[in-house]
């Protein structure tokens, strides 16, 4: 069952997406604030964050930042009431694989994530393939370099 954190500084979304993310399965926390969302993830492994842009002290950009600074790096999507093309750049920029602006659907916005989710495990999948094919291609090269030359007096 996939982890989420929800962070945003206001109840009545956390409320909505805590309620729509169990409803396709999902196990979900929630935090209020940037710091306590940091402390969060100090403490606990996510598969995917539901970020807010807008909140008091440490804001959305503060934790993607921090997120740098953990073991691991979970997927962040933001979800935020803020438009300019400059937060979506500087968004992405810092690794999110999702930017959806607020007033939002919670349903279609669960099933985007889905998706994402999905295609991200896929690739992840394909990419973990392709590198033991090629450490086997490796690892035989190794051993035909090894092997005496033929052609060798």
């Amino acid at each position: 069952m996939p982890r989420v954190l929800i962070v945003d500084d206001e109840t009545d979304v956390r409320t909505l997406l805590r309620t729509t993310l169990g409803e396709f399965g999902f196990e979900s926390e929630e935090a209020g604030t940037g710091q306590e969302a940091l402390a969060r993830l100090q403490l606990g492994t996510y598969d995917l964050v539901i970020l807010d842009l807008s909140m008091p002290g440490s804001d959305g950009f503060d934790v993607l930042e921090g997120l740098d600074l953990l073991p691991y790096r979970p997927r962040v999507a933001v979800l935020t009431a803020r438009t300019s093309e400059e937060d979506r750049q500087r968004s992405y920029d810092l690794g999110a694989i999702d930017l959806t602006t607020k007033p939002f659907d919670p349903y279609d916005f669960i099933t985007k994530l889905t998706g994402l989710l999905q295609l991200e495990d896929e690739e992840l999948e394909r990419r973990v393939k392709r590198d033991m094919k090629t450490s086997r291609l490796v690892g035989r090269l190794e051993e035909i370099m090894k092997r005496p030359d033929p052609f060798d007096d």
